[in-house]
């Protein structure tokens, strides 16, 4: 008889705030995964694929450079508006 078990890798969700005991260092963070990993109900997300990482970081760095041109336009209204 063969017995199958299929373990699902899951990342815990940055909800590291409430686990914070003292000052972060390796030793807390060690400690805040391990009490983190052996509750119950801590949410955990799926890996994501390649692909799924490769799509955000674009996503991410169009998002900064739509910012970095907004900011440098309302960087040139302002001067003009000094200027007058």
């Amino acid at each position: 008889m063969e017995l199958a078990i299929r373990q699902e890798d899951n990342l815990l969700r940055a909800l590291v705030k409430p686990y914070v005991v003292r000052q972060k260092n390796e030793g807390a963070d060690a400690a805040a995964i391990c009490e983190a990993v052996t509750r119950p109900n801590v949410r955990t997300t799926p890996v994501k694929s390649t692909d799924q990482q490769a799509a955000r970081v674009v996503q991410r760095t169009h998002e900064l450079l739509s910012r970095q041109r907004v900011t440098l336009i309302h960087g040139w209204v302002r001067l003009a508006l000094a200027e007058e």
